[in-house]
């Protein structure tokens, strides 16, 4: 807060380029001051704050936050229309958009990374010819280049698709695709393209569910939550995993690991904590090639102690309760990626029990604030 004032005002007086990445860590006092302080300059910062981390402390409470900010210095009219999309967290509430570049026949809008993004109704039906879009093409990408436009995005729907290959005469480079659309890119800028690749990661969640029982004689035992699955990689080995799945779009990775052991074993549990991402770039099957696995090992507590298990059955071919000493056991639980992650399942556990953490109920590890 005491430095932001000195620093933007400065950058502007002596025409400095303030752009770039800064990692900070501050409390959520400091971070609300932060935040307060650049609104309040003369000369404003447009800039994006991305949380990267939080720690919880006893209370539950977010004690610290990480995040990182890009900045460029701004006009006060930009700037206040800018800081005024933020969330009280500092995130970017919507995206903004330019004016189109004059002359050009096909619709779109400008960003602020000097690119067109296009949205032409024509793009859209599938009564448009392909020698009308050529001809729209063509005098759009000459008018983009004349006035310095750095990348261009089209998206063609499917209805359209017979479209595509003029595009991709034209420069254009498919770029991603959903059941309704492709993306397509051309770059013009110098050098070698620098806008971001198309869809790279797979999510996944793994839902460490532990159940501390007390016996008749006062012991306590720790069980697991494990399946077998039907089908998949694992299936028909014998194999005890921990339930779990890829994370639905838009789905958060705490709803997504209760809505796993949910579907695959019928009990309902609370999401804790994240323990930790498994990296896999050696991602098999159809779809999938050349991406990389980010894999959450998530800890659930059970809502019920010894509760019910019922498979799903389309999937599941077995799900129960397991000693973890039976579980430490077996061949596969030896070592390797599977005991690492029994081991920190079973410390973050341990944890959350010294902490207090066991009474029930959602964590806030993973907020959807």
């Amino acid at each position: 807060a005491m430095v932001l004032p000195v620093l933007v005002p400065a950058a502007f007086a002596f025409k400095l380029p303030l752009r770039g990445r800064a990692a900070l860590t501050l409390s959520q006092r400091e971070f609300a001051t932060a935040i307060t302080v650049c609104k309040s300059l003369p000369v404003t910062t447009q800039f994006g704050i991305l949380p990267t981390y939080s720690a919880r402390s006893h209370s539950g409470r977010i004690s610290r936050l990480s995040f990182a900010a890009s900045m460029s210095t701004a006009s006060a009219e930009e700037g206040s229309k800018a800081t005024d999309n933020f969330d009280k967290n500092g995130r970017i509430q919507r995206s903004f958009t330019l004016p189109p570049i004059p002359g050009v026949p096909l619709q779109h809008h400008t960003d602020r990374y000097n690119s067109a993004v296009v949205e032409d109704e024509i793009l859209n039906s599938s009564s448009t010819t392909r020698e009308e879009f050529k001809q729209l093409l063509e005098e759009s990408v000459t008018k983009w280049k004349a006035a310095n436009v750095r990348a261009v995005w089209l998206r063609i729907a499917t209805e359209a698709s017979e479209l595509i290959p003029e595009a991709i005469a034209q420069g254009f480079s498919p770029h991603h695709a959903a059941p309704d659309h492709v993306t397509l890119t051309a770059w013009f800028g110098n050098g070698n393209s620098r806008l971001p690749g198309g869809p790279s990661h797979f999510v996944g969640v793994a839902g460490f569910v532990l159940d501390r029982v007390t016996c008749a004689n006062g012991s306590v035992t720790d069980k697991v939550l494990v399946i077998q699955e039907k089908s998949g990689p694992a299936a028909g080995i014998g194999l005890w995993k921990l339930p779990g799945g890829l994370v639905d779009p838009k789905e958060d990775i705490a709803t997504a690991a209760e809505r796993e052991v949910r579907e695959e074993t019928g009990v309902e549990a609370d999401f804790q904590r994240l323990c930790s991402i498994l990296e896999n770039h050696n991602v098999r099957g159809p779809g999938r090639e050349g991406t990389t696995d980010l894999f959450c090992l998530c800890f659930l507590r059970p809502r019920h102690s010894g509760a019910r298990v019922t498979k799903q059955e389309e999937e599941i071919s077995e799900c129960r309760w397991m000693d973890v000493e039976e579980l430490k056991s077996m061949p596969m639980f030896q070592a390797g990626v599977l005991r690492r992650m029994l081991d920190t399942g079973l410390a973050v556990a341990e944890e959350e029990e010294r902490r207090g953490g066991g009474a029930g109920g959602r964590g806030q590890g993973l907020t959807r604030e």
